[in-house]
Protein backbone atom coordinates (compact mmCIF):
# COMPACT_ATOMS: atom_id res chain seq x y z
CA UNK A 1 0.00 0.00 0.00
CA UNK A 2 1.27 3.45 -0.85
CA UNK A 3 1.32 5.95 1.41
CA UNK A 4 1.64 9.75 1.62
CA UNK A 5 0.23 12.84 3.83
CA UNK A 6 -0.51 16.04 3.22
CA UNK A 7 0.08 18.77 5.73
CA UNK A 8 -0.89 22.31 6.06
CA UNK A 9 1.90 24.80 5.94
CA UNK A 10 1.82 27.97 8.57
CA UNK A 11 -1.19 30.09 7.00
CA UNK A 12 0.03 33.81 7.44
CA UNK A 13 -1.68 36.70 5.82
CA UNK A 14 -2.16 36.66 2.15
CA UNK A 15 -3.08 39.59 -0.88
CA UNK A 16 -5.71 39.24 -2.82
CA UNK A 17 -4.98 37.86 -6.01
CA UNK A 18 -7.07 38.49 -9.37
CA UNK A 19 -8.74 35.02 -11.00
CA UNK A 20 -7.29 34.55 -14.12
CA UNK A 21 -9.09 33.58 -17.35
CA UNK A 22 -8.04 29.53 -16.92
CA UNK A 23 -8.04 27.44 -13.87
CA UNK A 24 -5.07 26.83 -12.05
CA UNK A 25 -5.47 24.31 -9.48
CA UNK A 26 -2.80 21.14 -8.76
CA UNK A 27 -3.77 17.73 -8.20
CA UNK A 28 -1.73 14.78 -6.85
CA UNK A 29 -2.75 11.94 -8.85
CA UNK A 30 -4.66 10.12 -6.90
CA UNK A 31 -8.50 10.13 -6.03
CA UNK A 32 -11.48 8.21 -4.73
CA UNK A 33 -12.60 5.39 -7.15
CA UNK A 34 -16.15 6.57 -6.33
CA UNK A 35 -17.65 9.65 -5.73
CA UNK A 36 -19.21 9.03 -2.54
CA UNK A 37 -16.73 9.04 0.78
CA UNK A 38 -17.61 8.13 4.02
CA UNK A 39 -16.38 10.25 6.95
CA UNK A 40 -16.88 9.57 10.89
CA UNK A 41 -17.33 12.60 12.44
CA UNK A 42 -18.25 12.08 15.85
CA UNK A 43 -15.48 13.88 16.90
CA UNK A 44 -16.60 15.27 21.11
CA UNK A 45 -16.71 19.17 22.01
CA UNK A 46 -18.11 22.00 20.68
CA UNK A 47 -16.29 25.88 19.74
CA UNK A 48 -16.73 28.62 21.68
CA UNK A 49 -19.73 29.54 19.27
CA UNK A 50 -21.63 26.70 20.92
CA UNK A 51 -21.64 25.12 17.48
CA UNK A 52 -20.20 21.34 18.04
CA UNK A 53 -16.63 20.39 15.91
CA UNK A 54 -18.64 17.57 14.54
CA UNK A 55 -21.33 19.71 12.95
CA UNK A 56 -18.99 22.54 11.91
CA UNK A 57 -17.20 19.89 9.59
CA UNK A 58 -20.14 18.68 8.02
CA UNK A 59 -21.09 22.06 7.22
CA UNK A 60 -17.85 21.74 5.43
CA UNK A 61 -18.66 18.44 4.09
CA UNK A 62 -21.95 20.38 2.65
CA UNK A 63 -19.99 22.97 0.55
CA UNK A 64 -18.08 20.45 -1.34
CA UNK A 65 -21.35 18.25 -1.68
CA UNK A 66 -23.61 21.79 -2.96
CA UNK A 67 -21.33 23.37 -4.96
CA UNK A 68 -19.24 19.77 -7.29
CA UNK A 69 -20.29 16.31 -8.11
CA UNK A 70 -18.48 15.21 -4.86
CA UNK A 71 -20.81 13.67 -1.90
CA UNK A 72 -19.41 13.42 1.14
CA UNK A 73 -21.86 11.45 3.39
CA UNK A 74 -21.11 11.79 7.57
CA UNK A 75 -21.61 8.83 9.97
CA UNK A 76 -22.10 10.21 13.50
CA UNK A 77 -20.33 7.84 15.22
CA UNK A 78 -16.92 8.41 16.41
CA UNK A 79 -13.66 6.48 15.34
CA UNK A 80 -10.13 7.41 16.14
CA UNK A 81 -8.22 9.03 13.04
CA UNK A 82 -5.20 7.52 14.97
CA UNK A 83 -6.73 3.85 15.06
CA UNK A 84 -3.59 1.33 13.83
CA UNK A 85 -0.78 4.46 13.18
CA UNK A 86 1.82 5.15 15.74
CA UNK A 87 5.28 7.30 15.73
CA UNK A 88 7.65 7.03 13.12
CA UNK A 89 10.81 5.86 14.24
CA UNK A 90 12.57 9.51 13.18
CA UNK A 91 9.12 11.26 14.90
CA UNK A 92 8.80 12.98 12.01
CA UNK A 93 6.79 12.42 8.04
CA UNK A 94 4.13 9.93 8.05
CA UNK A 95 3.63 7.97 11.32
CA UNK A 96 4.06 3.98 11.08
CA UNK A 97 1.08 1.79 11.00
CA UNK A 98 -1.28 1.31 7.89
CA UNK A 99 -3.94 2.50 9.41
CA UNK A 100 -7.62 0.83 9.65
CA UNK A 101 -9.61 1.81 5.96
CA UNK A 102 -12.15 4.52 8.12
CA UNK A 103 -11.91 8.01 7.23
CA UNK A 104 -12.46 9.84 10.24
CA UNK A 105 -11.03 13.35 12.85
CA UNK A 106 -10.35 14.28 15.33
CA UNK A 107 -7.91 16.79 17.95
CA UNK A 108 -5.09 15.43 18.90
CA UNK A 109 -1.32 16.82 20.18
CA UNK A 110 0.50 14.92 18.04
CA UNK A 111 0.05 13.42 14.57
CA UNK A 112 -0.91 10.19 15.61
CA UNK A 113 2.85 10.25 17.53
CA UNK A 114 4.72 12.36 15.91
CA UNK A 115 5.49 15.85 15.51
CA UNK A 116 3.32 18.41 13.80
CA UNK A 117 5.88 21.07 13.45
CA UNK A 118 5.67 25.05 14.26
CA UNK A 119 2.12 26.40 13.69
CA UNK A 120 0.97 23.37 11.72
CA UNK A 121 -3.27 23.79 11.82
CA UNK A 122 -3.93 20.17 10.31
CA UNK A 123 -2.52 17.43 8.72
CA UNK A 124 -4.72 15.32 6.28
CA UNK A 125 -3.13 11.55 6.87
CA UNK A 126 -3.93 9.41 3.22
CA UNK A 127 -3.51 5.75 2.10
CA UNK A 128 -3.58 4.85 -1.59
CA UNK A 129 -3.56 1.83 -3.77
CA UNK A 130 -2.82 1.85 -7.48
CA UNK A 131 -6.12 2.69 -9.11
CA UNK A 132 -7.27 2.52 -12.64
CA UNK A 133 -7.17 5.93 -15.32
CA UNK A 134 -3.84 6.31 -14.37
CA UNK A 135 -4.59 7.64 -10.64
CA UNK A 136 -4.31 6.03 -7.53
CA UNK A 137 -7.29 5.18 -5.87
CA UNK A 138 -7.67 6.72 -1.81
CA UNK A 139 -8.47 3.75 0.37
CA UNK A 140 -8.31 5.90 3.44
CA UNK A 141 -8.22 9.33 4.97
CA UNK A 142 -7.88 10.84 8.64
CA UNK A 143 -7.66 14.56 9.47
CA UNK A 144 -5.97 15.32 12.32
CA UNK A 145 -6.67 18.73 13.75
CA UNK A 146 -3.77 20.70 16.21
CA UNK A 147 -5.72 21.06 19.65
CA UNK A 148 -2.37 23.25 20.80
CA UNK A 149 -3.95 25.88 18.49
CA UNK A 150 -6.24 28.14 19.65
CA UNK A 151 -9.95 27.27 17.59
CA UNK A 152 -13.72 28.79 16.82
CA UNK A 153 -16.13 28.59 14.31
CA UNK A 154 -16.47 31.91 12.83
CA UNK A 155 -17.45 33.39 9.16
CA UNK A 156 -15.36 36.09 7.12
CA UNK A 157 -12.49 37.99 8.04
CA UNK A 158 -9.90 35.95 10.06
CA UNK A 159 -9.88 37.09 13.98
CA UNK A 160 -6.35 37.30 15.00
CA UNK A 161 -5.13 34.31 17.09
CA UNK A 162 -8.16 32.60 16.65
CA UNK A 163 -8.34 30.24 13.75
CA UNK A 164 -11.83 29.30 12.01
CA UNK A 165 -12.36 25.04 11.82
CA UNK A 166 -14.69 25.43 9.22
CA UNK A 167 -12.58 26.58 6.89
CA UNK A 168 -10.00 24.76 7.75
CA UNK A 169 -12.04 22.08 7.61
CA UNK A 170 -12.88 22.48 4.01
CA UNK A 171 -8.93 23.42 3.15
CA UNK A 172 -8.37 19.58 4.51
CA UNK A 173 -11.64 18.04 2.36
CA UNK A 174 -9.71 19.37 -0.49
CA UNK A 175 -6.20 17.46 0.18
CA UNK A 176 -8.44 14.30 1.29
CA UNK A 177 -10.44 14.61 -2.47
CA UNK A 178 -6.80 15.30 -3.94
CA UNK A 179 -6.19 18.33 -4.82
CA UNK A 180 -2.62 20.42 -3.92
CA UNK A 181 -2.01 24.09 -2.84
CA UNK A 182 -2.88 26.40 -5.18
CA UNK A 183 -1.53 30.07 -4.83
CA UNK A 184 -1.30 31.90 -8.36
CA UNK A 185 -5.44 32.37 -8.13
CA UNK A 186 -7.86 33.08 -4.98
CA UNK A 187 -8.95 29.67 -3.48
CA UNK A 188 -9.45 27.86 -0.43
CA UNK A 189 -6.72 25.31 -1.38
CA UNK A 190 -3.92 28.67 -1.12
CA UNK A 191 -1.09 27.60 0.81
CA UNK A 192 -1.45 30.48 3.23
CA UNK A 193 -4.94 31.37 5.40
CA UNK A 194 -6.77 34.17 4.11
CA UNK A 195 -10.25 35.75 4.70
CA UNK A 196 -12.26 33.58 2.44
CA UNK A 197 -14.49 31.17 3.68
CA UNK A 198 -15.81 29.30 0.94
CA UNK A 199 -14.86 27.16 -1.78
CA UNK A 200 -14.17 29.33 -5.14
CA UNK A 201 -13.66 28.65 -8.09
CA UNK A 202 -10.78 27.24 -8.65
CA UNK A 203 -11.45 24.94 -6.25
CA UNK A 204 -14.50 23.62 -7.55
CA UNK A 205 -12.97 23.08 -11.15
CA UNK A 206 -10.02 21.00 -9.41
CA UNK A 207 -12.72 18.83 -7.65
CA UNK A 208 -14.99 18.60 -10.83
CA UNK A 209 -11.33 17.54 -12.92
CA UNK A 210 -11.15 14.58 -10.40
CA UNK A 211 -15.02 13.11 -10.02
CA UNK A 212 -17.30 15.04 -12.19
CA UNK A 213 -15.15 15.23 -15.63
CA UNK A 214 -17.18 16.75 -18.86
CA UNK A 215 -17.27 14.98 -21.69
CA UNK A 216 -14.25 15.61 -23.68
CA UNK A 217 -14.37 13.05 -26.05
CA UNK A 218 -17.00 11.66 -28.59
CA UNK A 219 -19.70 9.82 -27.24
CA UNK A 220 -21.29 7.24 -29.17
CA UNK A 221 -24.79 5.77 -28.67
CA UNK A 222 -25.30 2.77 -27.55
CA UNK A 223 -28.48 0.24 -27.14
CA UNK A 224 -28.68 -3.28 -25.61
CA UNK A 225 -29.09 -5.94 -27.95
CA UNK A 226 -26.17 -4.20 -30.62
CA UNK A 227 -22.66 -5.47 -32.13
CA UNK A 228 -20.57 -2.97 -32.46
CA UNK A 229 -17.65 -2.81 -34.75
CA UNK A 230 -14.76 -0.26 -34.33
CA UNK A 231 -11.34 0.13 -33.58
CA UNK A 232 -9.06 2.17 -30.77
CA UNK A 233 -6.01 4.06 -32.72
CA UNK A 234 -5.16 7.44 -33.73
CA UNK A 235 -7.18 9.80 -34.09
CA UNK A 236 -9.03 8.00 -30.80
CA UNK A 237 -9.30 10.12 -27.46
CA UNK A 238 -6.60 8.89 -24.99
CA UNK A 239 -7.48 8.21 -21.17
CA UNK A 240 -6.09 11.37 -19.65
CA UNK A 241 -7.61 13.51 -22.15
CA UNK A 242 -11.13 12.15 -20.90
CA UNK A 243 -10.19 12.84 -17.83
CA UNK A 244 -7.96 16.46 -18.12
CA UNK A 245 -5.00 14.81 -16.19
CA UNK A 246 -3.85 11.77 -14.77
CA UNK A 247 -0.83 9.31 -16.42
CA UNK A 248 -2.79 7.02 -18.34
CA UNK A 249 -2.28 7.96 -22.25
CA UNK A 250 -4.23 4.30 -23.58
CA UNK A 251 -6.60 4.84 -26.35
CA UNK A 252 -10.21 4.92 -25.19
CA UNK A 253 -13.79 5.17 -27.21
CA UNK A 254 -16.38 6.23 -25.16
CA UNK A 255 -20.18 4.76 -25.34
CA UNK A 256 -23.44 6.48 -23.66
CA UNK A 257 -26.05 4.36 -22.68
CA UNK A 258 -29.50 4.96 -21.60
CA UNK A 259 -31.87 3.44 -19.31
CA UNK A 260 -35.22 3.37 -18.95
CA UNK A 261 -36.15 0.48 -16.62
CA UNK A 262 -33.93 -1.37 -14.46
CA UNK A 263 -32.28 -4.03 -17.17
CA UNK A 264 -29.36 -6.89 -16.82
CA UNK A 265 -26.77 -6.26 -19.42
CA UNK A 266 -23.51 -8.35 -20.09
CA UNK A 267 -21.03 -6.51 -22.29
CA UNK A 268 -18.56 -8.26 -24.05
CA UNK A 269 -15.92 -6.50 -25.96
CA UNK A 270 -13.08 -9.12 -28.28
CA UNK A 271 -10.31 -8.52 -30.14
CA UNK A 272 -7.22 -10.55 -31.87
CA UNK A 273 -5.40 -7.54 -31.96
CA UNK A 274 -5.71 -5.78 -28.52
CA UNK A 275 -5.41 -6.51 -24.98
CA UNK A 276 -9.33 -5.27 -24.29
CA UNK A 277 -10.33 -3.57 -21.54
CA UNK A 278 -13.89 -2.45 -20.71
CA UNK A 279 -14.58 0.36 -17.84
CA UNK A 280 -18.51 0.77 -16.89
CA UNK A 281 -19.09 4.17 -15.18
CA UNK A 282 -21.82 6.40 -14.05
CA UNK A 283 -22.80 9.66 -16.37
CA UNK A 284 -19.63 11.66 -14.22
CA UNK A 285 -17.49 8.49 -14.76
CA UNK A 286 -17.43 7.37 -11.30
CA UNK A 287 -16.47 4.36 -11.82
CA UNK A 288 -19.15 0.98 -11.02
CA UNK A 289 -16.91 -2.09 -12.74
CA UNK A 290 -13.93 -2.45 -14.83
CA UNK A 291 -13.17 -6.12 -16.56
CA UNK A 292 -10.46 -7.72 -18.88
CA UNK A 293 -8.86 -11.37 -19.66
CA UNK A 294 -12.09 -13.03 -19.52
CA UNK A 295 -12.40 -16.97 -19.32
CA UNK A 296 -8.26 -16.89 -19.83
CA UNK A 297 -8.72 -14.87 -22.67
CA UNK A 298 -7.85 -11.27 -23.90
CA UNK A 299 -11.25 -10.36 -24.38
CA UNK A 300 -13.33 -8.44 -21.41
CA UNK A 301 -17.07 -8.86 -20.52
CA UNK A 302 -19.06 -7.81 -17.93
CA UNK A 303 -22.37 -9.05 -16.38
CA UNK A 304 -24.40 -5.57 -14.58
CA UNK A 305 -27.61 -5.20 -13.65
CA UNK A 306 -28.21 -1.02 -13.65
CA UNK A 307 -31.14 1.34 -12.49
CA UNK A 308 -32.46 3.59 -14.51
CA UNK A 309 -30.09 6.30 -16.18
CA UNK A 310 -27.13 7.20 -17.64
CA UNK A 311 -24.44 5.28 -18.09
CA UNK A 312 -20.35 5.64 -19.67
CA UNK A 313 -18.80 2.26 -21.44
CA UNK A 314 -15.30 2.77 -22.28
CA UNK A 315 -13.88 0.44 -24.45
CA UNK A 316 -9.98 0.97 -23.70
CA UNK A 317 -6.90 -1.27 -23.77
CA UNK A 318 -3.46 -0.88 -21.65
CA UNK A 319 -1.04 1.31 -23.04
CA UNK A 320 1.68 -1.11 -22.39
CA UNK A 321 -0.50 -4.56 -23.23
CA UNK A 322 0.03 -6.61 -20.26
CA UNK A 323 -0.16 -9.78 -21.91
CA UNK A 324 -2.26 -9.66 -25.04
CA UNK A 325 -1.07 -8.74 -28.52
CA UNK A 326 -1.38 -5.37 -28.67
CA UNK A 327 -3.07 -1.62 -27.63
CA UNK A 328 -4.27 -0.69 -31.14
CA UNK A 329 -6.94 -2.68 -33.14
CA UNK A 330 -10.01 -3.84 -34.17
CA UNK A 331 -12.92 -4.84 -31.77
CA UNK A 332 -16.54 -6.36 -31.28
CA UNK A 333 -18.52 -4.75 -28.90
CA UNK A 334 -22.00 -6.69 -27.72
CA UNK A 335 -24.63 -5.64 -25.20
CA UNK A 336 -27.42 -7.69 -24.39
CA UNK A 337 -30.39 -8.31 -21.91
CA UNK A 338 -30.65 -11.15 -22.65
CA UNK A 339 -34.42 -11.79 -22.05
CA UNK A 340 -36.64 -14.98 -22.20
CA UNK A 341 -39.63 -14.05 -25.24
CA UNK A 342 -43.07 -15.35 -24.25
CA UNK A 343 -43.28 -19.17 -24.53
CA UNK A 344 -46.74 -19.83 -22.73
CA UNK A 345 -47.80 -20.91 -18.97
CA UNK A 346 -45.81 -24.49 -19.57
CA UNK A 347 -42.81 -22.94 -20.94
CA UNK A 348 -40.07 -22.47 -17.66
CA UNK A 349 -36.61 -22.21 -17.37
CA UNK A 350 -33.96 -23.11 -14.50
CA UNK A 351 -30.91 -22.07 -13.62
CA UNK A 352 -29.57 -18.35 -14.44
CA UNK A 353 -29.35 -18.43 -18.34
CA UNK A 354 -27.16 -15.97 -19.80
CA UNK A 355 -27.56 -13.06 -22.09
CA UNK A 356 -26.53 -13.42 -25.61
CA UNK A 357 -26.37 -11.52 -28.47
CA UNK A 358 -28.31 -12.34 -31.63
CA UNK A 359 -27.88 -10.33 -34.76
CA UNK A 360 -29.24 -10.25 -38.57
CA UNK A 361 -32.52 -9.46 -39.65
CA UNK A 362 -35.17 -10.43 -43.06
CA UNK A 363 -34.12 -9.27 -46.23
CA UNK A 364 -34.93 -9.00 -50.13
CA UNK A 365 -31.67 -8.06 -51.52
CA UNK A 366 -29.44 -10.93 -50.53
CA UNK A 367 -28.22 -9.03 -47.01
CA UNK A 368 -27.15 -5.95 -48.42
CA UNK A 369 -29.90 -3.93 -46.29
CA UNK A 370 -32.38 -5.54 -43.97
CA UNK A 371 -35.94 -3.97 -43.25
CA UNK A 372 -38.88 -4.19 -41.20
CA UNK A 373 -42.00 -4.39 -44.18
CA UNK A 374 -41.85 -5.94 -47.37
CA UNK A 375 -44.39 -5.93 -50.46
CA UNK A 376 -46.69 -9.72 -50.65
CA UNK A 377 -44.18 -9.78 -53.85
CA UNK A 378 -40.89 -9.60 -52.16
CA UNK A 379 -38.73 -12.64 -52.18
CA UNK A 380 -37.71 -12.75 -48.38
CA UNK A 381 -34.66 -14.28 -46.56
CA UNK A 382 -34.05 -14.61 -42.84
CA UNK A 383 -30.44 -14.71 -41.33
CA UNK A 384 -29.54 -14.74 -38.09
CA UNK A 385 -26.31 -15.12 -35.80
CA UNK A 386 -25.70 -15.78 -32.40
CA UNK A 387 -22.80 -14.91 -30.36
CA UNK A 388 -22.47 -18.23 -27.88
CA UNK A 389 -21.48 -17.28 -24.24
CA UNK A 390 -17.37 -17.77 -24.58
CA UNK A 391 -17.78 -20.75 -21.52
CA UNK A 392 -19.59 -22.38 -23.99
CA UNK A 393 -17.75 -22.67 -26.90
CA UNK A 394 -16.95 -26.05 -28.02
CA UNK A 395 -19.61 -27.60 -25.71
CA UNK A 396 -22.45 -30.01 -27.20
CA UNK A 397 -25.47 -27.94 -27.47
CA UNK A 398 -28.71 -26.87 -29.58
CA UNK A 399 -29.48 -24.28 -31.54
CA UNK A 400 -33.60 -22.85 -31.41
CA UNK A 401 -35.87 -20.76 -33.51
CA UNK A 402 -39.09 -19.73 -32.69
CA UNK A 403 -41.37 -17.77 -34.64
CA UNK A 404 -44.30 -16.20 -33.10
CA UNK A 405 -47.02 -14.90 -35.42
CA UNK A 406 -49.25 -11.38 -35.19
CA UNK A 407 -51.82 -13.80 -34.94
CA UNK A 408 -50.82 -15.37 -31.97
CA UNK A 409 -49.47 -18.59 -33.50
CA UNK A 410 -46.02 -20.05 -33.08
CA UNK A 411 -43.73 -22.36 -34.63
CA UNK A 412 -40.45 -24.03 -34.01
CA UNK A 413 -37.97 -24.55 -36.91
CA UNK A 414 -37.00 -28.30 -36.73
CA UNK A 415 -33.71 -30.15 -37.96
CA UNK A 416 -35.51 -31.10 -41.30
CA UNK A 417 -35.81 -27.42 -42.12
CA UNK A 418 -39.90 -27.51 -41.56
CA UNK A 419 -41.41 -25.23 -39.48
CA UNK A 420 -44.05 -27.20 -36.64
CA UNK A 421 -46.26 -26.11 -34.06
CA UNK A 422 -45.72 -25.27 -30.88
CA UNK A 423 -47.47 -25.16 -27.90
CA UNK A 424 -45.59 -23.42 -25.85
CA UNK A 425 -44.09 -26.23 -23.87
CA UNK A 426 -40.82 -26.50 -23.87
CA UNK A 427 -40.57 -30.68 -23.51
CA UNK A 428 -41.78 -30.02 -27.21
CA UNK A 429 -39.59 -27.18 -28.24
CA UNK A 430 -37.50 -29.20 -31.31
CA UNK A 431 -33.86 -28.04 -32.21
CA UNK A 432 -33.07 -26.84 -35.49
CA UNK A 433 -29.28 -27.67 -35.38
CA UNK A 434 -27.79 -29.71 -32.83
CA UNK A 435 -23.70 -30.06 -31.87
CA UNK A 436 -20.91 -28.28 -30.60
CA UNK A 437 -21.08 -24.95 -30.30
CA UNK A 438 -19.09 -22.59 -32.37
CA UNK A 439 -18.33 -18.81 -31.07
CA UNK A 440 -20.48 -17.07 -33.66
CA UNK A 441 -22.83 -19.45 -34.71
CA UNK A 442 -25.13 -18.67 -37.96
CA UNK A 443 -28.84 -19.81 -38.90
CA UNK A 444 -30.24 -19.45 -42.37
CA UNK A 445 -33.76 -19.39 -40.96
CA UNK A 446 -35.71 -18.84 -44.23
CA UNK A 447 -35.02 -18.29 -47.97
CA UNK A 448 -37.35 -17.12 -50.81
CA UNK A 449 -40.94 -16.51 -48.47
CA UNK A 450 -43.05 -14.55 -50.68
CA UNK A 451 -46.39 -13.56 -48.44
CA UNK A 452 -48.61 -13.71 -51.55
CA UNK A 453 -47.51 -17.33 -52.16
CA UNK A 454 -47.86 -18.75 -48.78
CA UNK A 455 -50.91 -16.29 -47.56
CA UNK A 456 -49.21 -14.46 -45.26
CA UNK A 457 -50.06 -11.46 -46.67
CA UNK A 458 -50.51 -8.29 -43.93
CA UNK A 459 -48.85 -10.99 -41.00
CA UNK A 460 -46.47 -10.09 -38.77
CA UNK A 461 -43.47 -11.70 -37.40
CA UNK A 462 -41.11 -11.97 -34.42
CA UNK A 463 -37.65 -14.16 -34.97
CA UNK A 464 -36.17 -15.34 -31.28
CA UNK A 465 -32.95 -17.19 -31.78
CA UNK A 466 -31.09 -19.14 -29.08
CA UNK A 467 -28.87 -21.91 -27.87
CA UNK A 468 -28.90 -24.15 -25.01
CA UNK A 469 -25.86 -26.59 -23.52
CA UNK A 470 -26.89 -30.13 -23.35
CA UNK A 471 -25.73 -30.26 -19.59
CA UNK A 472 -28.07 -27.42 -18.66
CA UNK A 473 -31.05 -28.10 -21.51
CA UNK A 474 -33.83 -26.00 -19.51
CA UNK A 475 -31.38 -22.76 -19.69
CA UNK A 476 -32.23 -21.65 -23.25
CA UNK A 477 -30.21 -18.63 -23.64
CA UNK A 478 -32.06 -16.03 -26.02
CA UNK A 479 -31.24 -12.16 -27.01
CA UNK A 480 -34.21 -10.55 -25.78
CA UNK A 481 -35.28 -8.38 -29.18
CA UNK A 482 -36.51 -10.85 -31.69
CA UNK A 483 -35.99 -10.30 -36.02
CA UNK A 484 -39.48 -8.26 -36.27
CA UNK A 485 -41.02 -7.73 -39.71
CA UNK A 486 -44.17 -7.70 -41.75
CA UNK A 487 -45.52 -8.04 -44.87
CA UNK A 488 -48.08 -6.29 -46.69
CA UNK A 489 -50.98 -6.86 -48.01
Amino acid sequence: MKRQFRRVLPWAVAAAVALPSAFAFTTFGKRWPTTSITFYTGMPGKSPAGLTWSSAFQQAMQQWNDKTNVKFVANDSFVDPCAQYSRSQSGTDFPAGTGNLINSIDFRSTVCGNDFGNSVLAITLSNSVAGNFGFANFVETDIVFNDRQTWDVYDSARKFGINDFRRVALHELGHALGLGHESSVEAIMAPRITDLDQLQADDIAGADSLYAPQDLCPLIDLAPNRLVRNKLDLPDCRVNQLFGSGSDNSFVDVYRLKLTATTRLVFDMRSSELDSVLVLTDAKYSQLDIADDYAGTCNARLDRTLAAGEYRLLANTYAVPRKCVGNKGSYTLSISDGKLPTLGDSATTSGSAAAVLVTGGATADGGRTYKTAFAATDSIAVDAGIAVDPEHVGLAGKLFVLVQLGDGSRFVKTATGDFAPFSGNLAQLQPARSGPLAAQESLSIVKDLRGAGAGLAGQSFAVYVGYAIDSQPQSIHYGSEPIRFSINR
